[in-house]
């Protein structure tokens, strides 16, 4: 068992049929593949953390190089996992401004939220950033 962690930038708009279509693929793909894990769309782009067998996050990598709706993926990381992080969920998702990465890096009511960008986090505070959303329900 494998974990990755990717962002890319959005070619689609949010709310959009071609951003819908990208879960409900995600979603069946994930199952085929053995795969669980979270999309998060914010500020024009995406980021994912995948986690199952590493056969299937190969397939992955190769699907999502290869789909238009998304440009420019960088591979945040991959290595190995003792047990999934989200083991119910073949594909969560969360959007701005349901769920903001900035917000939850240190914005609060009436403060300016962190300019820190998901393009400029690092994989664990990512990571961090998706375990508090699934601790929230």
């Amino acid at each position: 068992m494998q974990w990755l962690v990717y962002i890319s930038e959005a070619c689609v708009a949010p709310q959009s049929a071609d951003a819908a279509q990208i879960y409900l693929t995600a979603r069946k793909r994930n199952q085929e593949l053995g795969l669980t894990g979270y999309l998060h769309r914010e500020k024009g782009y995406f980021v994912q953390y995948v986690e199952g067998p590493p056969d299937g996050l190969d397939t992955l990598l190769k699907s999502l190089r290869r789909d238009w709706r998304h440009r420019h993926m960088q591979v945040y990381g991959r290595g190995p996992l003792k047990s999934r992080r989200f083991p119910n969920w073949d594909m969560a998702f969360t959007e701005t401004p349901n769920a903001s990465f900035s917000m939850w890096l240190g914005g609060t009511a009436g403060e300016p939220p962190c300019t820190q960008t998901l393009a400029e986090a690092s994989s664990e505070t990512v990571l961090a950033f998706f375990d508090s959303l699934r601790d929230a329900g």
